[in-house]
């Protein structure tokens, strides 16, 4: 029987990932429309808006080792991306974007060595729940406006920007909303991870893995060229974007988890299931 594996039984999961798990500095990549400061690693960019200070990417990987041989192993991937402004009026003149190409499915191998593979996940996305399964690029948004964090029920599409006490250092979750009060430093983040994190089950006679191979593009605009709502595809005028990866595709061989480059043959688009069957479970 297929059956359909929903994000939100994820959430304690995975906020227990970040929380306890061993983290692992990724790659990282700053915009200045002036100088760098001296040690800082960044890049210039004058052609940036006069009222853009700087805006980055930092991109964490994230292991939760089982306890014990029936434990679960968890591996995720969480980005946060930043911006600071000159001053607070012009906190929402900048929003992100984020684009995802990919998917998330599970495995597991018989005795006789073959694999079962199935697309049998499931994510809010542009307010349904669907498979997640993208072959192609599309906005990464759980609702159809694709400002990441937007809420059509807040007064601002800015509301669920986040910010922190210490300006540049990032909590290793979640920081205080914008919408509920104003940062002293002009400068807001957004923090994000696949809503389900790649895990691997040994409880049962054979390992069961939920595995990422999944790309993602988050790229800053003015909100000015953000459309309320999208379609998915790709929005022009991005003032620079920065491409990572959530790989976590687990080996039943070596009964651990790779992290290749590409996307994998399993997100094919000829790898792609008979979701007829769902239809079906629906009736």
């Amino acid at each position: 029987m297929h059956k359909t594996i929903s994000t939100v039984f994820f959430a304690a999961i995975l906020a227990s990932a970040c929380l306890a798990g061993q983290g692992s500095s990724g790659d990282q990549k700053t915009f200045r429309a002036s100088a760098c400061p001296p040690k800082v690693s960044c890049s210039e960019d004058p052609t940036l808006p006069a009222a853009l200070k700087e805006f980055g990417f930092r991109v964490k990987n994230w292991q939760l080792p089982a306890a014990n041989r029936n434990d679960f192993e968890i591996a995720n991937t969480s980005v946060y991306a930043w911006y600071e402004t000159t001053d607070h009026a012009h906190l929402e003149d900048f929003a992100f974007v984020q684009y995802v190409r990919g998917c998330v499915y599970s495995s597991e191998k018989n005795k006789d060595g073959t694999m079962v593979i199935q697309h049998n996940v499931l994510h809010q996305h542009f307010g349904k729940h669907q498979l997640f399964l993208h072959p192609d690029w599309v906005v990464d948004s759980p609702l159809l406006d694709p400002l990441f964090g937007s809420d059509p029920k807040r007064a601002t599409r800015h509301y669920f920007m986040e910010w922190n006490k210490a300006p540049e250092q990032f909590p290793r979750s979640h920081g205080s909303y914008y919408g509920d009060a104003v940062p002293a430093t002009p400068r807001l983040f957004m923090f994000n991870s696949p809503t389900t994190p790649a895990y691997v089950s040994r409880g049962g006679a054979t390992d069961v893995a939920i595995n990422h191979s999944l790309k993602y593009r988050t790229c800053l605009y003015r909100t000015r060229d953000i459309p309320n709502t999208s379609d998915g595809s790709i929005i022009p005028g991005a003032l620079g974007c920065f491409e990572w990866k959530s790989s976590h595709v687990y080996d039943h061989t070596l009964r651990k988890f790779a992290s290749p480059d590409g996307i994998v043959d399993a997100c094919r688009p000829e790898r792609l299931p008979d979701l007829s069957i769902l239809n079906e479970e629906k009736k």
